[in-house]
């Protein structure tokens, strides 16, 4: 499953309202079986309610990603975990690597009791 990241924001004050995040650079990931798919994007944000808003200091990750992915929209959203996805199925899965038999043996020291 892709996961969403808020990598960076931009803020200004609009009326009463300080450090409003205005714009976020977001990260759609996905880690599968050694296989690995990475997108990044900006959005400018919705502008805030006023009487709902979070200040910048009590802002959590999950909520700016929820407002990313508010302003990209249902279908936007759908496509980049779409893409992810594809990214990912589109890539042979690795083949475990396989110690040469020539390697020199590291042997771990027993510890003292």
């Amino acid at each position: 499953m892709a996961k969403w990241n808020v990598s960076n924001i931009e803020v200004k004050d609009i009326d009463e309202l300080k450090n409003v995040i205005v714009k976020a650079l977001f990260e759609v990931s996905e880690h599968d079986q050694g296989r690995n798919a990475f997108l990044s994007g900006e959005i400018h944000l919705l502008p805030p309610n006023a009487a709902t808003f979070t200040e910048l200091g009590f802002v959590q990750l999950e909520q700016a990603v929820s407002w990313v992915k508010e302003a990209l929209g249902d279908e936007a959203v759908t496509n980049y975990d779409a893409l992810i996805k594809k990214i990912i199925d589109d890539q042979p899965i690795p083949k475990p690597e396989v110690a040469l038999p020539w390697a020199p043996k590291s042997e771990l020291p027993v510890p003292k009791r």
